[in-house]
C-alpha cells in the first residue's frame, strides 16, 4: 500500500490487487452491518464509505466470480505474508 499527496490532484492511495480485495470485503461487510451508522458523526462519513465500496466494486471482477471466497482467502494470506 502506498499513498501520496499532490497539491493539484489531492490524495492518492494505491492498493495492490490483494489489498483491494481484502479492503473491499471488509468495507462491504461494514456497510452491510445494521449498527454501522452508529460510528458516524455526520452522514457524509457514511456516504464516503459507500462511495469507496462502489468504486472498488466496479473494478474488482473477483467479486462476481464463483470462487470469490477462495480468491478472498488467498488475498488475505498474501497480504499477511507480505506485511
Amino acid at each position: 500500500m502506498k499513498a501520496r499527496k499532490d497539491k493539484n490532484r489531492g490524495v492518492e492511495i494505491n492498493l495492490n490487487s490483494n489489498e483491494s480485495l481484502v479492503f473491499f470485503n471488509w468495507l462491504s461487510n461494514f456497510n452491510d452491518n445494521e449498527n454501522a451508522g452508529s460510528y458516524f458523526t455526520v452522514p457524509v462519513e457514511e456516504n464516503l464509505l459507500y462511495d469507496l465500496e462502489a468504486v472498488l466494486e466496479k473494478i474488482l471482477v473477483e467479486t462476481f466470480q464463483d470462487n470469490y471466497i477462495e480468491l478472498l482467502d488467498k488475498a488475505k494470506k498474501n497480504v499477511i505474508k507480505n506485511r
